[in-house]
């Protein structure tokens, strides 16, 4: 199924712009203390 392919690869894709985004935000925290 390409439907399935796709939804796993933009997933995967927003898991890792999530993951990046949330690691900058705490280093951002931990800098700002």
């Amino acid at each position: 199924m390409p439907e399935a392919a796709h939804f796993a690869f933009v997933d995967a894709k927003t898991a890792t712009i999530y993951q990046a985004a949330l690691r900058l935000a705490a280093t951002h925290i931990w800098t700002a203390r």
